[in-house]
């Protein structure tokens, strides 16, 4: 439907709507000559509307030897304008195998990002976030698992990193080898990954590494980074390491009394 026509000027104010409904809007340019085609539609949520969170598993990283570990995840998204009036906060659920039950382990998260702490490293375990704001709460993301030390099957522990130098933007990994067939037997070279934080995936950024160290160069430094390994060896490619992360800036996270709970 034509909601206003005749506007002499690249603006206008929408009157009378429904909070409670979902709106299209596109605008057309018209003279003497005709009509234009008609612009992308914008579309303006109802006001109502509990968070939606991207289908995809969080990020574990930093495995501390204590049972310790950071998980992160991509942002909820809902309509801007409520981003004051109904703040978002996140639910991490756990499951522990041969349980199928998933339970809350942290409440009220304020961001995308959370430490875990005082889990066994000897078990394996699930997680996946919820969003919630005041209106309701959003689709759980899908589980990643965490792996305990007897189930983790990789050659290749967590890399190290050393050797920061900000002037060159380089930086060296090193990693230790475990006895692993097949990479125990013949040449293993070695694979390295960073992950892409826009693009939500690992990218190689090196492979066919003889040694079990390698120097980075040329790396943004206006950003983290995380990196993992493989093993490679008779055309077959192992599990990656867990991953570790170096920091643009090492930030000391305050988080205010109250604003999260542990179950």
């Amino acid at each position: 439907m034509t909601l206003a026509k005749g506007i002499p000027h690249t603006d206008f104010n929408v009157t009378n709507l429904n909070p409670d409904k979902d709106y299209c809007f596109r605008v057309r340019a018209e003279n003497d000559m005709g009509i234009s085609d008609p612009t992308p539609v914008v579309v303006v949520k109802k006001r109502a509307v509990a968070p939606t969170l991207p289908q995809e598993e969080p990020l574990i990283y930093d495995i501390g030897p204590s049972g310790s570990f950071w998980l992160s995840w991509r942002p909820a998204d809902f309509p801007l304008y409520m981003s004051e009036s109904s703040p978002v906060t996140y639910t991490i659920y756990v499951q522990e195998p041969p349980s199928t039950t998933w339970r809350p382990l942290v409440r009220r998260i304020p961001h995308p990002f959370y430490q875990v702490t005082n889990l066994r490293n000897d078990k394996d375990y699930s997680f996946r976030i919820q969003a919630e704001n005041e209106f309701g709460l959003s689709r759980p993301t899908l589980p990643v698992k965490m792996l305990g030390v007897k189930s983790w099957k990789a050659p290749v522990d967590i890399p190290e990193i050393t050797d920061i130098d900000d002037t060159s933007r380089s930086l060296r990994l090193k990693w230790r080898t475990k006895s692993m067939s097949p990479f125990n037997k013949g040449p293993v070279t070695y694979q390295i990954e960073r992950w892409e934080p826009s693009q939500r995936h690992w990218t190689r950024v090196a492979s066919g590494v003889r040694d079990t160290n390698y120097q980075l160069t040329g790396l943004p430094f206006d950003q983290d980074h995380l990196f993992r390994i493989r093993a490679e060896a008779e055309k077959v490619l192992s599990e990656p390491t867990l991953s570790h992360i170096i920091q643009q800036v090492q930030i000391t996270i305050s988080i205010p009394s109250g604003s999260s709970t542990v179950v």
